[in-house]
Parts: C-alpha cells; structure tokens; sequence
C-alpha cells in the first residue's frame, strides 16, 4: 500500500523568494509540490506569476485558471518538460538512479561522465551523425 507523501514548505520561503530577488511581474516555476494556495497567495503578494505545474489530481489547481491559459505558461511547461526530460535520461540511461560508486569524488565523476555521455548523445542527434532512440 503507497504511503501518502506530504510536501511541508519551508518556513523560510519568503525570506528565499527575497533571495532570488524576483521583481514585480516575473515569473516563478515550481514543481506539484508548491502547487499549494499559501505558495500562491505568497507570490500574489509579491506580484510574482506562479509557473507552477499543476496538481489536478483529487484537487483543484491553486494556479489560477487565468494564468494557466497565457502563451507564457504552456511555454514555461514545455521548458520544463524539457530539462524534466534531461534528468529522465541521466536517472534511467545513465546510471544515477541507483549509484554503485562510493566517495563525493567518484559520485562527481559518475555525475560528469553520465551528463557528457547525454551531451554527447544529443549532439549527435542534432548533427545527424547518430540516431539514439532513447534521447
């Protein structure tokens, strides 16, 4: 039986928000997780527009429908559906998953080999000197 996961956010988020220094009228992509009516209302305040990926599932969205329905959401969505993509590879493909090396330097090397190897791979998709199904 699946164990529910609940995502706390942080305590410290709009000090964090501060942080990045986000100016009134950018935006702000998150994963599901921030997908929450007090993240929303955060960034309300601020006059911050929340790119987050909306949680559907059992609720209803705290993105509201108007901002979800701009040419500068769907674009915020494809962006992330492209580096979600890229991490996709390098858990499944490459190894990182499930890591097999032990020690921070043989993990940063595994990590630098494995994002290589899909650089790599990618450019030859683009070149059209190599054809890899899985990228």
């Amino acid at each position: 039986m699946p164990v529910p996961i609940c995502l706390d956010l942080p305590a410290d988020l709009p000090a964090l928000i501060d942080e990045m220094q986000l100016g009134v009228g950018c935006t702000l992509g998150a994963d599901k997780g921030y997908d929450r009516g007090s993240f929303v209302s955060e960034l309300d305040e601020r006059k911050i527009k929340p790119h987050l990926a909306r949680s559907t599932k059992g609720r209803r969205s705290a993105v509201p429908a108007q901002v979800a329905r701009t040419k500068g959401y769907e674009k915020s969505q494809v962006m992330r559906k492209r580096i979600e993509s890229i991490f996709g590879w390098v858990k499944g493909i490459g190894g990182l998953r499930k890591l097999t090396c032990i020690g921070l330097p043989a993990v940063k090397r595994h990590v630098a080999w494995t994002f290589a190897a899909y650089n790599l791979a990618r450019l030859g998709k683009m070149d059209g000197w190599w054809d890899p199904a899985p990228i």
